[in-house]
C-alpha cells in the first residue's frame, strides 16, 4: 500500500496532523482534504467538497479512512448542532456505497462518534448549560434504572432548569446521530464498508448514550458484525488508530504486548468515560486484534499505563495532586521498570492517564531522572484516558517518529500541565474567556508560543542538550484548550 485517503474528524492537530505524523516512517502517504474545506471550530467543513475530493482522488488509494462526522455534518462540533437534517446526512453518507461499488477491492474504514452527554462549551454561558445538560443526561438514565426518589427529583429539577428549546434541540441531535450510526452498520452488513468504530465521546457510567450503545451492540450481534465493528470509549484518537490499522492491515503478525499500571492496576474509571481504565486499554488493543500477554517474558513490547486510584483529577480545572511517601516510592519503581526495558531489549510506550486533560509533570521528571529511556517508542498524556491510550498505542505500532514523541512531551506536559494553566489564570484576570478568545486570539497565541518555547528549551536541555531544533507554536482554534506544535530536528 502506498497511499491512504484520510478524512479527519476536524482540522485540529490531534485529528488532522497526528495520523499523518505517526505514519511518516511507514512508507505510506496519508492524504487528507485541503484544510480550507475542513472547517474550523464553529464553522463546519464543506461536506459536498469533501465528498467530491474523495471521488476525485480515491482511484490511487490503497485504503480509505473516513470520519463519518466530517462527511455527514462537517466535523465533531457540527455533529452536535441541528443544522443538518437526517435525510441530508444520509444522502452525504451514500458516497461510501458509491465508492465501494466502483472499487470493490478498496478497504474502507469508518469511524464515528456516539454523541457526548452534552453540547459544545464554546462560551462562559454555554459552559453553565454544558454542566446542566451533562447532569440531565446522566439522571435521565439513572432515574430510569434506579428508580430512587432522589434521582427522579434531580432529573425533574434539571428538566425544569434547562431552557426548553435548548433541551429539545439537544435530544433531536442525539436521535439523528444515533440513526446515522445505525446506517453505518447497514453499510457494513451490505458489504459497502469493511470496518467501523463507534467511539463514545465524553460519557459516564450512567447517561443517555447507554441505551443507544445497547441498541448498536444488539445490531452488531444480530448482524454478526463482531469482527468488523466495535463500540468503545474515545473520539479524537480514532483517526490515529484507524490510519494505523489500515497501514498494518497487510502485516501478518503484530507484537505481543504486556501491560503494566502505576497505581491501582487500572481498575478505576476515568473521568468522561464509562468503563474501567483496564477495559479501555483492552478495547483499544482489541481494535488492532491484540490480546495482551500476562508475563513480561512472553512480550516484545510493554505498554506502561500511568494510572490513578480513586477519582481521576482534571488538570484543565484542578491543581496537581499531592502524593504521599508510598505513592512517590511506587511511582519511582514504575519509572525504573520503564527504563529497565532498554536493558532487556524490549520496546516501551506510555499512556499517561494519571490526569484527564494533561500529562503528569512530576511523572515525566521522575522518569528522566531515573535513567536512559531511549527504548521509549511513544508517549501520550492528553485529554481523556482513551485519547492517550489510543494515540500512544497507534504511534507505538508504527515505525518510530522522534519528532512526534518530543511534541507529545512538549504539548501534553509543557502546554497542558504548565503553560495553559498560567495563561488561563491571566485570561481570567483580564476578563477574557478561555473558551473563545475573540479579538485577543493573535495576542494570546503569541504569548502561548513564547511561554511554551521557554519551557521546551529547558526540557530539551535536560534530555537532549546537543539536539538542535526549531519549534513552531500556535493556537489552532480561538480557545486555549489545545495547541498546535511542530518540532523540526536539524
Amino acid at each position: 500500500m502506498k497511499k491512504i485517503l484520510f478524512v479527519p474528524l476536524d482540522d485540529r492537530p490531534c485529528n488532522l496532523k497526528f495520523p499523518k505524523k505517526i505514519a511518516v516512517n511507514s512508507g505510506v502517504e496519508v492524504a487528507a482534504p485541503p484544510k480550507e474545506i475542513l472547517g474550523n471550530f464553529k464553522v463546519p467543513g464543506s461536506c459536498e467538497k469533501i465528498s467530491s475530493w474523495i471521488e476525485e482522488n480515491v482511484q490511487n488509494a490503497g485504503a480509505l479512512v473516513v470520519s463519518v462526522d466530517m462527511l455527514c455534518y462537517g466535523g465533531l462540533v457540527a455533529s452536535r448542532s441541528a443544522d443538518t437534517s437526517l435525510s441530508l446526512a444520509k444522502d452525504r453518507l451514500s458516497v461510501i456505497s458509491r465508492i465501494k461499488q466502483r472499487y470493490p477491492g478498496l478497504p474502507i474504514y469508518l469511524f464515528n462518534v456516539l454523541m457526548r452527554l452534552s453540547l459544545t462549551a464554546d462560551s462562559e454561558e454555554n459552559s453553565v448549560h454544558w454542566k446542566d445538560i451533562f447532569d440531565y443526561s446522566i439522571f435521565a438514565d439513572k432515574a430510569e434504572k434506579t428508580g430512587t426518589p432522589e434521582d427522579k427529583n434531580a432529573f425533574d429539577a434539571l428538566r425544569k432548569k434547562i431552557p426548553e428549546k435548548l433541551l429539545e434541540t439537544y435530544l433531536s441531535v442525539r436521535t439523528r446521530d444515533h440513526e446515522i450510526n445505525k446506517a453505518c452498520l447497514d453499510l457494513l452488513k451490505e458489504g459497502n464498508a469493511d470496518y467501523l468504530v463507534i467511539a463514545k465521546e465524553d460519557c459516564a457510567i450512567f447517561g443517555l448514550h447507554k441505551r443507544e450503545e445497547e441498541i448498536l451492540c444488539g445490531i452488531i450481534k444480530e448482524k454478526r458484525l463482531q469482527s468488523r465493528a466495535r463500540v468503545l470509549d474515545g473520539a479524537d484518537e480514532m483517526g490515529m488508530c484507524m490510519v494505523a490499522k489500515a497501514v498494518l492491515a497487510e502485516k501478518r503478525s503484530l507484537p505481543r504486548i504486556a501491560v503494566r499500571y502505576s497505581f491501582g492496576k487500572g481498575r478505576d474509571g476515568s473521568l468522561y468515560e464509562d468503563v474501567p481504565l483496564d477495559t479501555a486499554v483492552r478495547d483499544h488493543l482489541a481494535l488492532f486484534g491484540i490480546n495482551p500477554v500476562e508475563k513480561l517474558v512472553d512480550s516484545e513490547n510493554v505498554f506502561f499505563v500511568h494510572s490513578f486510584e480513586g477519582i481521576q483529577k482534571d488538570r484543565f480545572f484542578e491543581p496537581e495532586a499531592a502524593r504521599d511517601r508510598d505513592q512517590i516510592h511506587q511511582l519511582k519503581n514504575f519509572c525504573s521498570e520503564i527504563v529497565m526495558m532498554g536493558e532487556i531489549k524490549k520496546d516501551a510506550f506510555v499512556a499517561d492517564c494519571f490526569y484527564a486533560n494533561a500529562g503528569d509533570r512530576e511523572f515525566i521528571e521522575d522518569l528522566y531522572a531515573v535513567g536512559d529511556i531511549s527504548s521509549l517508542k511513544a508517549y501520550a498524556g492528553w485529554n481523556t484516558s482513551s485519547n492517550s491510550i489510543g494515540s500512544a498505542l497507534a504511534a507505538a505500532l508504527l515505525p518510530g517518529n522522534r519528532e512526534f514523541l518530543a511534541e507529545r512531551f512538549i504539548e501534553d506536559i509543557g502546554y497542558q500541565s504548565v503553560v495553559r494553566n498560567a495563561v488561563n489564570k491571566l485570561l481570567s484576570q483580564r476578563g477574557i474567556s478561555k473558551f473563545d478568545l475573540g479579538a485577543h486570539r493573535e495576542e494570546i497565541s503569541s504569548l502561548v508560543a513564547e511561554k511554551l518555547r521557554s519551557w521546551a528549551n529547558g526540557f530539551m536541555r535536560n534530555i537532549a542538550p546537543d539536539q538542535r531544533y526549531d519549534l513552531k507554536v500556535s493556537l489552532p482554534w480561538p480557545r486555549t484548550f489545545e495547541v498546535d506544535c511542530d518540532i523540526i530536528f536539524s
